[in-house]
């Protein structure tokens, strides 16, 4: 008989309630997708789990991710801001200062948010120093050393993040966005394609897939991704579209 978590399972990750980690283990499959319909539905399970265990640092730190993700990608409602996700990672990080998934979550809204690039990679170091074999600590910090232009050291923490969690769409689209900022855009699409393959109705895969072909002179190629992404995006979808219809000469 296959069983569900125990309180044994709860306990060892920090939660004081079954249900609040079982409610937690929904919010991070669903966070793991990464579409914005999923980092909803990831929202409303942390919140859930810590409406239950107030205590739970390990939810209040993926309930940042959840909602940092949402804007990120534009489609939070208004209710939610950055200071509800700073405000979510500042509590895990007081109820347990030692813990990896807070300094993570923390660091990537201060570098994605606030622009404090020495106070966003000192808590990602720390992340990845509390705990080496967290990828989530490894892929923002990743993403971090990728907008400062360090490439070098975005592949290598995202080529961790992937030995760590190769299921993970998110770091697949991660690696495949280094790549083609190091101008390789054939590992690009290889990484980008793993993405969909694990979720494909990950837009932002598709759209970086496009680029991907773009960069490679395969503007048929890039078209029918840049369509697809557009079919469930937004404006910057329609954008990237009509871009790569004028480069086709359409």
């Amino acid at each position: 008989r296959i069983e569900g978590p125990s309180a044994r399972d709860a306990a060892a990750i920090g939660a004081q309630d079954l249900e609040a980690y079982e409610l937690y283990l929904h919010g991070r499959y669903y966070l793991a997708r990464g579409t914005p319909a999923d980092l909803r539905s990831a929202v409303d399970y942390f919140e859930l789990a810590v409406e239950r265990d107030p205590g739970y640092a390990r939810a209040f730190a993926a309930l940042a991710d959840a909602r940092a993700g949402l804007l990120a990608v534009g489609r939070q409602p208004p209710r939610w801001d950055m200071g509800a996700a700073r405000a979510a990672a500042a509590r895990a990080v007081r109820l347990d200062s030692t813990l990896a998934e807070g300094r993570a979550a923390l660091g990537n809204i201060i570098e994605a948010f606030e622009w404090d690039w020495a106070a966003a990679e000192r808590e990602l170091v720390r992340a990845t120093t509390l705990d080496p074999g967290y990828a989530t600590a490894h892929l923002y910090r990743g993403i971090a050393l990728l907008h400062r232009r360090r490439l070098e050291e975005s592949l290598r923490e995202l080529t961790a993040a992937r030995s760590l969690d190769p299921l993970s769409a998110a770091v697949r689209l991660q690696l495949g966005r280094a790549y083609l900022f190091a101008g390789k855009p054939g590992e690009a699409v290889e990484a980008l394609r793993v993405a969909l393959e694990l979720n494909p109705d990950f837009a932002a895969a598709r759209q970086h897939l496009g680029e991907a072909y773009l960069r490679q002179g395969k503007s048929a190629d890039a078209l029918v991704e840049f369509r697809r992404a557009a079919q469930s995006g937004g404006a910057r979808d329609s954008a990237q579209l009509a871009y790569a219809l004028a480069i086709a000469g359409q």
